[in-house]
């Protein structure tokens, strides 16, 4: 199987941390091996362990707004 990166966006604030945790849980738990999804993440004013929480779990290209 070739290495496949799929690139998606999402914007969120702090309130929608815990939601998107869960999606990418899921997400990751279903992607195919090898490969790693590409989140461009457009937030604003993200406390520091959200942004690591995210990046733990898939690529991230954090946008501020």
């Amino acid at each position: 199987m070739r290495d496949t990166t799929v690139a998606f966006a999402c914007g969120i604030t702090e309130a929608y941390v815990t939601p998107l945790l869960v999606m990418l849980t899921s997400l990751v738990d279903h992607w195919p091996k090898p490969g790693r999804p590409l989140l461009y993440l457009l937030h604003q004013g993200l406390s520091s362990d959200s942004l690591v929480a995210v990046g733990r779990l898939v690529d991230v290209q954090l946008i501020a707004v």
